[in-house]
């Protein structure tokens, strides 16, 4: 089989290898090797019963996210609607009246010396539940440091507790 062209591409010459792998074959591997590409309806199945639960995932994450205007460069948390919102991967909403206190950790000598920091989170509700996310921290956000923080979590009237690491 010849082609036209003076140099036939990638694709085009592994299908001519392909095809010519399968002249030689005798008809039982010829059959196994077409079936290769053709996909029957248990495999279609199969991909489905795979595939439905990561797009509804990813469509849960999209409607969580979508929720909330102030996620975008917000910090660990941020507030909206009368709750504390932590700025994780599905926002997770506390409302203010149920917060009991706030923890921040945080090193001072990353935070000092370093463009990003770590940070622990620990919201401490009335009921003794705790909630606790871990953020890594870039001076950029709008409330950028742990005393920012602070200082946004006092104005609301959250007491605020500071550990340094």
């Amino acid at each position: 089989m010849k082609i036209p062209a003076e140099r036939p591409g990638f694709f085009v010459q592994h299908i001519l290898k392909w095809t010519e792998s399968c002249a030689i074959m005798n008809p039982s591997e010829k059959w196994k090797r077409e079936g290769e590409l053709n996909m029957g309806i248990f495999d279609y199945i199969s991909t489905f019963i795979v595939l439905v639960p990561v797009i509804v995932i990813v469509v849960l994450f999209v409607v969580k996210r979508g929720k909330y205007k102030n996620k975008s460069n917000a910090g660990a948390f941020f507030f909206e609607n009368g709750c504390l919102v932590l700025n994780t991967g599905i926002p997770y909403p506390i409302p203010l009246e149920d917060i009991d206190h706030v923890e921040l950790s945080y090193s001072p000598w990353e935070l000092e010396n370093r463009l990003s920091y770590s940070l622990g989170v620990k919201v401490l509700k009335r009921d003794g539940k705790k909630k606790w996310v871990y953020y890594k921290g870039y001076k950029t956000a709008k409330l950028a440091t742990p005393y920012d923080m602070e200082a946004a979590l006092k104005e609301r009237g959250i007491r605020c507790v500071m550990v340094e690491e």
